[in-house]
Parts: structure tokens; C-alpha cells; sequence
């Protein structure tokens, strides 16, 4: 098998583009396809010679000549099937390829607000089994269609020139047939439609089991989830079941209609024979090329099924072939919506140190090592009270600086964080070095300014140093970003050092190592701006100390943001943003925002007092201490009802 081009499609959403690519394939597969089809009308014809010469008691050499014929002209057929056959594969195998190529180029540029609120089992069901119905049905189309209508129309044309009395009656019930079989369409369509969304949903419940397995059996919910997957399984079934009937059923009908005119056949050629008209030859190769024309009719009406299959395939898969701009339609309604909602109240609830930061923005937005935020908004797209959409977030920063973002539970924190990577689209202004961020090219240039780290670490299930390159190793060994994160210890416990497979999402790591390799692999690249959401939330106060002094010592050059509910370490940032929903955000260093705010106060009190306690317990029994560190949430912030409040219980 020649080696896939695997170059981008043009225009991915059009079934054009696909076949012009393979156009060598598919001119192959038509020669090869007409010639073969018209061979085995030939086939028949000299069947029936051969036949004829066997009754008529031919001479030896004329026998031998018809048989050499006959065996030459069968040859010469299949050559020509397994080429045809051969270049099909080769079309097929292309086009898929290429297919999922495009989809999955476009999940992953895709806008997140509306990645997020697809089924991650759709996608899968998307990604592979419509595409694969999609490539099914194309190959179908453009050489089964074409191979059935050239041997159809060779067939019936050497049926009328045997005899065009006997065959224009019986072939009459062959489109008769074919009508019926159409008359299904519209039921076969909606339920092959319906199956197909039962089969995403199914997708979706046995991707959640694997990926949540643990959690329902120490819930004690593995048997309530069986149960409700048991339901799905067994409405798949009925689905399945009932559109596997509704096509099947197109088979027994057809052969019931369209085999009445073989009646027809058998008496008209049978009298032939009698008669003298005919030989048993002719008659033998009339009804062969009658019975493979039935046949091949048959087929039509069952390709016609596999095209509707490949129709409702397509249209779940073509949204996902192209690529859209990031800043989608809603995302920009959305947008203009939060500006027009916010307008009068932005003018009107302005800080009292709004002007010494307009200063400061002002003075900043010709430096080329500047982030600059002015009066920005966003949130989740869709949502009618956007997260941080009250705050009205101004400031500016430098490279070298440390930025801390706080504030309480659901107050826009870790969006600000996304919106700064330029993953959410937002309302306002960000200037990253003199340049509006959503300017910039999101693969080539974005992804080279700014490194990110969620509060959520996720891992791939391959080695630890890949997990931190990336596949990307410029910055040479990984064992210097692994000091920097306090991970080279642990190193010393894993045989396989940097080599160690994490497993599937980081299974075979603790929380806090977890946590760590996704820190290394935010600060590896050392890109001119590095956003960490909550990335000290799985270790303990010592640890984030460590990690917290190596960044400020090793990442001169960068501009570094923590987002966290922990501000043990804010007082060594050089600025802090205070997030609180229907407040306007408060910016400033620590001292300042000791003084302007009184809930910043009251909790990096709290937190201080507490980190004190664990320092007292951590000289009597140091293992104890880290644990509770680690796990329990000392942030002292308001959390929604059940959680912890400043650690204490």
C-alpha cells in the first residue's frame, strides 16, 4: 500500500475536495471498473458457447479454443476486479485518513465555550464511527454505483439483443422493486438517525466509566451506574435491532418482486428451446446475465441504504471538518452583549484609584514587555451574569514581576486566567507587548508568548519527560525545571527516573506529583508569560515556599501569574488582583490591599495564624502535617455550602 498524502484538504467540508484529491485512484477504479463489468457479460456469452459445444458434440480443437477463451476472458476479469478493488482501498484508506486529520484539527482549535458543551463520547462517536460511515458511503457512491450501472446497462443491453420480447416484460418488475425499496427511505433515514444518537450516548456513558471508575465504587454508586448503563445499552439494542430490521427488509421484498419476471424467463425460454429458437446455451447464458442483473438491482437498493447512513453521517461529522474563528458569532454577540450591559455601570462605579491605573496603562502601552488589561470582561459563553463581568479588571505588568489573582469561589478567577491566554474572547482590552491579544496567530505566535498551567492538571499517558516537553525539548534536560519544582526527590523513589509513565491522566502519580509535572511543564519552555491556576492547591506550605522562591530567583524574564485561594505567598508578588463578584476589582501590592480591603485582611490572617499551627505541629510530627497541608483547603475564601472554610472544620 502506497504511503498516505496527508497534506490538508483544501475545503474539508466538501465531498469534492475529497475525490479531487484521489483522482488518480478513482479514474484507476473507473477503467479498471468498465471493463471489468463488461467482462463479465462476455463471461456469460461464452459460458454459453462452451456449453453449446459440450452438447453439440464440437471438435476436440474447437472445445479446447472456446475453453481457453472462456478461462482467459475469467482471467482477465479478476486481474482487473483486484485492481479495481486494490485502488479503492487506496481511495478509502486516503480519505479517512485525511477526514480524521480535519476533525481532529478542528476539536482541538475549536472555541472552548463550545467544545465544553459537547459530549466527549460524541466526539469519539464522530471522530471515528461517522467517519468511517462517511468514507463507507463515498466509496460506495463512486465505484459500487458506477460498477452496478455499467453492468446493469451491459447486461440488459445483451439481454435485448437474445431477445427483447422476453426481456422488457420481465425486467419490469426489477424498477417495481426498486420503488417499493424507496418508499422506505424516509423511515430508514430517521431511524438509522436515532440509533446513531443512542450509540453517542452510550460513547459518552462508557467513556465516564473509565475515567471515573474509582469514584463510583468508593461512592458506593457502581451498581446505580450499571443500572443506568444497562438502560442505555438496551435502548441502543431496540434502536439498532429496529433499523437493522427496516433495512433488511428491503432485501426479501425486492427478491419477491423482482424474481417474478425470472417466471417469465424460465417459460419464454424454455419454449425457445423446444421450439428450436434457442440452444441450452443461450438459454443458459440469458439467464445467468438475468439473474445477475437482478442481482446487481438488489445491490442498488441496498447501496441506497449505506448512502443514507453515509448522509446522516456526514451532516454530524461536516461541523466538525472545518475550522472556525475562534471569535464565533454567539462568542461576539456575547461579547457586544457584557459591553452594551455594562457600559453605564462601568462609567458610573469607577474606583477611587481608576485614574492612577489609567496613568499607569497609559505609560505602559509602548513597552514591549508589558501585559496591559484595561476595563476587561468575560465569562462563560451563555451564561447572564459573566464571571469577572462586574470587576472591571485594569492593570498592567512587566516581565519579571509575579501577579497574584485571588477572590472568593465562582468570582471569575480561573476565566480571567483563560481569557489571558487568549482561549476566551472577553470584552475590554489585553495588550501583550504593545499588541492586542487576540491579534496574535493562536498556533505560531500565542503558543510561544504564553505558557498555561489549569487548576485541573492534566497529563497524557506517557513518560514524565514527554509530558513536560511536549515532544519539544529546547531547553535541553528537564532535570533543572524538576529541581525548580520539587520533584527531583521523588525522582529518587522511580527506577525509570524522567522516563516513569505517568498512565492514563496521571493515575500512577500522587495528587501533589501530579500537580508538580504540570507546573514543570508550564515553566519548562520559559515563555515570556506564565499563568499557574491553583498550581500549589496539592502541596504543602513548605513545599509552595520552595517552588514560590525558585520561580522568583530562576524566571527573571517572565512575566508569571498565580491565580489561587492561597495567599501565603502573596506577599512576595508584586501586585494582586482582588476578584468579588458585583465589586469592582481592587489592584495593588500587598500592604495596599491589607489596607483597602478588609476581606483580604481577614483572610490572610486567618491563613497566617493557621500556617503557624501546621509549623508547630510539623516539629512533632512532620508526616502529618504535610498530609493535612496538602489535602485540606486553608484558604479562608467563601465556599459553596459543605466545603471548608479556612481550613477550619
Amino acid at each position: 500500500m502506497k504511503k498516505i498524502d496527508m497534506s490538508p484538504v483544501k475545503h474539508p467540508e466538501k465531498i469534492g475536495s475529497y475525490l479531487k484529491r484521489e483522482w488518480k485512484s478513482i479514474s484507476v477504479v473507473t477503467v479498471t471498473g468498465t471493463i471489468f463489468n463488461m467482462g463479465m457479460s462476455l463471461i456469460a456469452v461464452w459460458q454459453g458457447h462452451l456449453i453449446d459445444s459440450l452438447v453439440n458434440g464440437d471438435e476436440k480443437n474447437l472445445l479446447i479454443r472456446n475453453m481457453i477463451i472462456f478461462l482467459s476472458i475469467v482471467l482477465v476479469v479478476q486481474v482487473l476486479r483486484y485492481l479495481k478493488r486494490y485502488y479503492v482501498r487506496v481511495f478509502a484508506n486516503g480519505t479517512r485518513a485525511r477526514m480524521r486529520l480535519s476533525v481532529y484539527d478542528n476539536i482541538v482549535k475549536t472555541d472552548i465555550n463550545r467544545l465544553s458543551e459537547v459530549k466527549t463520547g460524541d466526539l469519539m462517536t464522530r471522530a471515528i464511527g461517522d467517519v468511517d460511515l462517511c468514507v463507507e458511503g463515498m466509496r460506495k457512491v463512486t465505484t459500487e454505483v458506477f460498477d452496478t450501472g455499467v453492468l446493469m446497462g451491459t447486461y440488459f443491453v445483451t439481454l435485448l439483443i437474445y431477445d427483447w420480447k422476453c426481456t422488457i416484460p420481465s425486467c419490469l418488475f426489477i424498477p417495481a422493486a426498486m420503488w417499493i425499496a424507496d418508499r422506505l427511505k424516509s423511515v430508514i433515514t430517521k431511524q438509522t438517525r436515532l440509533a446513531r444518537a443512542q450509540s453517542s450516548t452510550v460513547a459518552e456513558y462508557t467513556y465516564d466509566a473509565v475515567e471515573n471508575a474509582s469514584v463510583y465504587r468508593l461512592n458506593g454508586l457502581d451498581r446505580e451506574y450499571e443500572d443506568s448503563y444497562e438502560i442505555q445499552l438496551t435502548k441502543l439494542g431496540k434502536l439498532s435491532v429496529k433499523a437493522d430490521i427496516l433495512e433488511n427488509s428491503m432485501q426479501p421484498v425486492y427478491n419477491v418482486v423482482s424474481l417474478i419476471g425470472a417466471i417469465i424467463v424460465i417459460c419464454y425460454g424454455g419454449r425457445n428451446v423446444i421450439n428450436g429458437v434457442w440452444t441450452i446455451g443461450m438459454f443458459s447464458a440469458y439467464f445467468v446475465m438475468f439473474l445477475a442483473l437482478t442481482t446487481k438491482s438488489s445491490k442498488a437498493s441496498k447501496l441506497f441504504n449505506s448512502y443514507q447512513k453515509a448522509v446522516v453521517s456526514w451532516q454530524r461529522v461536516k461541523q466538525y471538518l472545518v475550522q472556525e474563528d475562534n471569535n464565533t458569532e454567539d462568542s461576539k454577540k456575547y461579547i457586544e452583549d457584557i459591553k452594551e450591559e455594562k457600559k453605564d455601570e462601568i462609567e458610573d462605579n469607577i474606583d477611587d484609584n481608576k485614574t492612577r491605573i489609567d496613568n499607569h496603562i497609559d505609560n505602559s502601552v509602548n513597552n514591549n514587555d508589558s501585559l496591559v488589561c484595561s476595563h476587561l470582561s468575560c465569562g462563560w459563553l451563555g451564561t447572564d451574569d459573566p464571571l469577572a463581568g462586574d470587576s472591571d479588571v485594569s492593570f498592567s505588568a512587566n516581565r519579571g514581576e509575579i501577579i497574584g489573582i485571588t477572590g472568593p469561589v465562582a468570582c471569575g478567577k480561573s476565566v480571567l486566567g483563560l481569557a489571558l491566554t487568549g482561549l476566551y474572547d472577553y470584552a475590554g482590552s489585553i495588550k501583550l507587548f504593545g499588541r492586542e491579544l487576540r491579534d496574535y496567530d493562536q498556533e505560531e505566535e500565542r503558543s510561544r508568548l504564553i505558557n498555561y498551567m489549569g487548576h485541573m492538571p492534566q497529563l497524557f499517558d506517557t513518560t514524565i519527560e514527554d509530558n513536560i516537553t511536549l515532544g519539544n525539548a529546547d531547553h535541553g534536560s528537564v532535570d533543572s525545571v524538576l529541581r525548580e519544582v520539587c520533584f527531583d526527590i521523588d525522582m529518587q523513589d522511580m527506577p525509570e527516573g524522567v522516563k516513569t509513565t505517568v498512565g492514563s491522566g496521571g493515575i500512577r502519580l500522587s495528587g501533589g506529583q501530579k500537580a508538580r509535572a504540570a507546573l514543570a511543564r508550564a515553566l519548562y519552555h520559559r515563555a515570556p508569560v506564565i499563568i499557574l491556576d491553583e498550581p500549589f492547591a496539592s502541596v504543602d506550605i513548605a513545599t509552595e515556599q520552595k517552588i514560590i522562591d525558585n520561580i522568583k530567583r530562576d524566571y527573571r524574564e517572565s512575566l508569571v501569574i498565580i491565580i489561587s485561594h492561597r495567599l501565603r505567598i502573596f506577599p512576595l508578588t508584586d501586585q494582586i488582583l482582588l476578584l468579588e463578584k458585583g465589586k469592582p476589582c481592587i489592584v495593588g501590592n500587598h500592604e495596599q490591599l491589607l489596607k483597602k480591603s478588609e476581606l483580604y485582611e481577614s483572610i490572610f490572617r486567618l491563613q497566617s495564624s493557621e500556617s503557624n499551627e501546621s509549623s508547630m505541629v510539623s516539629a512533632s510530627n512532620p508526616s502529618e502535617s504535610a498530609e493535612s497541608s496538602s489535602v485540606s483547603n486553608p484558604s479562608g475564601l467563601p465556599e459553596s455550602s459543605g466545603q471548608r472554610t479556612g481550613g477550619i472544620s
